[in-house]
């Protein structure tokens, strides 16, 4: 039986949704395609014709879309509120522990990062696009006088909650994991 065209978008719109969380949560080899299929309610057949690139292509859109969410997340929290205002909400929605507890929620700078690195290709542009994203976003709300003081302020920024994201979510010590995230939100300008 043939799906009608608005149905297919639907169905993908699953399809990545279900795979931008996968693929935080258990990485991009860790999560099989027939498994994220499943979860959608399909069958995997449909791979190739909505992602002709297979695995790697589902996997950069879906990367694409994790950093999308991150970046409305952030430009949400400055939409009312005066730069070091959305600055110190968005370093302290970062670096919380609800975000660390979430990781198929979660920004994807540190969830996919070595990955991204490993696999090169189009899951690395879809990271390196996503990466240059947020911190577009974070340029308008950090300080400096310049452009250049503000890219670096940024950089800055970024590095130190990814950073803290991994290493709290790495260790197997809950008051260690804890302390990382408090010396984040206390190490960035607010």
């Amino acid at each position: 039986m043939k799906v009608s065209r608005e149905q297919a978008e639907k169905n993908r719109e699953v399809v990545l949704t279900t795979a931008s969380r996968r693929f935080r949560e258990l990485g991009v080899d860790g999560a099989s395609v027939a498994g994220i299929f499943a979860e959608a309610g399909l069958t995997h057949g449909a791979l190739y014709v909505q992602f002709p690139g297979g695995k790697e292509s589902l996997a950069s859109e879906a990367i694409a879309r994790a950093f999308a969410e991150r970046r409305d997340i952030w430009e949400d929290l400055a939409s009312t509120r005066a730069p070091a205002e959305a600055l110190a909400a968005i370093v302290e929605s970062y670096v919380s522990a609800g975000h660390r507890d979430e990781p198929g929620a979660g920004c994807p700078t540190p969830l996919m990062g070595a990955e991204a690195g490993r696999r090169g290709g189009a899951v690395r542009t879809a990271y390196t696009d996503g990466v240059r994203g947020l911190l577009d976003a974070l340029e308008d709300v950090v300080p400096g006088e310049s452009a250049d003081e503000r890219r670096r302020a940024a950089l800055r920024v970024l590095s130190t909650l990814a950073g803290a994201m991994l290493v709290s979510r790495a260790v197997d010590d809950p008051t260690l994991s804890d302390e990382v995230l408090a010396a984040a939100r206390t190490s960035l300008p607010s």
